[in-house]
This record gives structure tokens, sequence and C-alpha cells, in this order.
């Protein structure tokens, strides 16, 4: 099988080409954050492969205040290891505290699926016991206890997020399964 690339894509890229990539991501950042609060529509952001392009400037801190200027971001890592890698541990975590939805799909790093499991929780599920007492000679009931126990779980275990068939979008409201289309498969996009 061939890959083909457009004769304009660098085969590898060099460090001037990220540095000036990177530049060019906080210079679109820079003039949004300029943008009046809450009367313009709304952007969207979205930094695929975002462990690939290199830090950009100052983002824990624009991600924080840029949602008032009706602009979301979306950064799309493999891992949170690769996020901390690529901006530092404290400004990653940052960055996941100041991001409202997040989304997990077939994770493969055990520390960022126990970071999903742990961000979505555990249930308390209620389970009643019933039991009745019958005479042996003649059926005739003797006795009745009910008894109710709770018990906590995760509602996800670990290893279930590297076995998704649906990715899992968390967010202020809850977690959900979602199934997303290829563009290429949706009809809009046709």
């Amino acid at each position: 099988m061939k890959v083909l690339k457009p004769k304009h894509y660098p085969q590898k890229r060099s460090a001037f080409h990220v540095g000036r990539q990177v530049e060019c991501y906080y210079l679109l950042l820079t003039g949004l954050q300029k943008r009046p609060d809450y009367v313009c529509d709304p952007v969207l952001g979205v930094f695929d492969e975002a462990g690939n392009l290199g830090a950009i400037p100052y983002m824990a801190q624009t991600i924080s205040t840029i949602g008032s200027k009706m602009v979301s971001l979306m950064f799309l890592f493999q891992d949170n290891a690769q996020a901390d890698l690529v901006y530092g541990e404290k400004a990653a975590q940052t960055m996941r505290g100041n991001c409202s939805y997040k989304v997990a799909h077939q994770l493969a790093d055990t520390e960022t699926r126990k970071y999903f499991r742990d961000l979505i929780g555990t249930t308390t599920r209620r389970k009643v016991s019933k039991t009745r007492s019958y005479k042996p000679e003649t059926g005739e009931e003797t006795g009745y206890s009910e008894s109710v126990t709770t018990d906590e779980s995760w509602i996800f275990r670990d290893e279930e997020f590297g076995q998704l068939e649906r990715s899992v979008v968390v967010t202020p409201k809850g977690h959900y399964s979602v199934r997303g289309v290829p563009y290429y498969e949706d009809k809009r996009f046709a």
C-alpha cells in the first residue's frame, strides 16, 4: 500500500516548521482573546495531534479565560502523559481542569485510564434480599425477613477504557457513550 502526500507537505517537519506553526496558533489565540465578551459568534478551535504540535505559549492561562470570548478549544492528546510532557505537569493539569468536556476512546495508558475512572466516579447500588421460611411438613410460612445493603463500585473499571467500542464523553452534567460517524460517511459533508 502506498500513501500519497501532497507535494507541498514536508516529509519531515523541521524545528523551524514546528516553531512557526506554534507561533501561528499563538497569534491566532491572542487575536481571539481580544474579542468582546459573550457577543461574538462562537468559534471552535481543534488541535488534533496536540502532542506533536509543541507547547503553545501561555495556553494554560488562555484556556481559562477564552471561554468568555465565545471560543471553545479542543485538544486531542493520546494520553495525559503526552500533555504533561508538552506543557509540563502543572500546566497540563490546569488545562484539563479548565476543559469542561473530555473524551476517552480505547485508552492504552493505565494512568489515563485511572484518570477517567476517577473523573466519572462511582455509583451506589441498592441490593434487597428477601427470605421466607416454611414448615417442611405443611408448607406453611413461618417467617419472612428482608435486608437491604448498599454497594459502591466504579461505573467503569480501568481496563474497560482500553476496550471501548464507543467513545465516552465526560461533561459537567455526567458521562455519555457516543458513536462518531466519519465525516466521509456523513451525508451533510457529501
